[in-house]
């Protein structure tokens, strides 16, 4: 079920890039590469796919309270590589050193607490959805 809904999320992300390019008149692969980084390449699916493997093997052993960090631990992954966050790399680089240190605190603290690792995300995406709406009003009112 956790693979299906993943596919079906990775399904949803694209179909959500392709209506955001064709709504600003251009082609998918140019939008993306504008705004989303992470998404030009399909290492981004292989990665994401290895860390699923890695939290399904989790839960089959039975160790199911060490996902909640790891998921931290992901999430400073990502802002490190650059992948699915849009911002820039100097916060990225600090936000992602802090998760993969919150992630070892939680490990050590709280391994079983799913609320830290999925705040923490949301508001990472959240600001990373509020740079990408003020990127595009910026290039909306120069062009206007």
């Amino acid at each position: 079920l956790l693979g299906f809904g993943l596919c079906m999320l990775l399904i949803l992300l694209y179909f959500v890039l392709w209506r955001a390019a064709r709504h600003s008149g251009e082609e998918m692969l140019a939008y993306t590469a504008r705004n989303f980084r992470y998404a030009r390449s399909f290492s981004f699916m292989s990665d994401l796919l290895m860390k699923f493997i890695f939290v399904w093997s989790l839960v089959f052993l039975n160790q199911a309270h060490w996902i909640a960090p790891l998921l931290l631990a992901f999430t400073g992954d990502y802002l490190l590589q650059g992948r699915f966050f849009t911002l820039s790399n100097k916060v990225s680089a600090v936000l992602g050193v802090l998760c993969i240190g919150g992630a070892t605190l939680q490990f050590l603290y709280a391994p079983g607490e799913f609320g830290i690792p999925l705040t923490v995300f949301a508001v990472i995406c959240a600001a990373s959805l509020i740079k990408v709406v003020v990127r595009y009003r910026q290039q909306f009112s120069a062009t206007a």
